[in-house]
């Protein structure tokens, strides 16, 4: 592998895995199981596509954003790219300029999932 994708926590749990997990905390150890080992065999770059700490409907299961903030803790360099972030809004920012003409961010509003 060449990095780390957290953009939800599904990903990393084998269909075997995901029916022996019982409880979030569960699969919280599991994740920090394998991240544990990607650090350790090279240290692999992780990036955080959805960096939510917390679930909107308020399931308590690991968000990439916890991911994430786990593997800097082990010392792994995590970029996020997500809201609320400047990357995405750079990005978004840019597209919006040259696509529309836009150049004043007062004209912008950006929404989210959860309001």
């Amino acid at each position: 592998a060449d990095f780390i994708l957290a953009r939800g926590t599904f990903s990393l749990l084998t269909e075997s895995e995901k029916i022996s997990a019982p409880n979030s905390r569960d699969m919280l150890d599991r994740f920090r199981t394998v991240m544990c080992d990607a650090k350790k065999k090279g240290g692999l770059k992780m990036l955080v596509s959805n960096p939510d700490l917390v679930r909107p409907d308020g399931d308590d299961s690991p968000m990439p954003g916890q991911l994430g903030n786990f593997y800097e803790s082990l010392g792994g360099q995590v970029t996020y790219v997500g809201k609320p972030h400047s990357y995405i809004y750079d990005h978004a920012f840019d597209v919006l300029r040259r696509q529309f003409g836009i150049t004043d961010k007062k004209r912008i509003c950006a929404i989210g999932d959860v309001m």
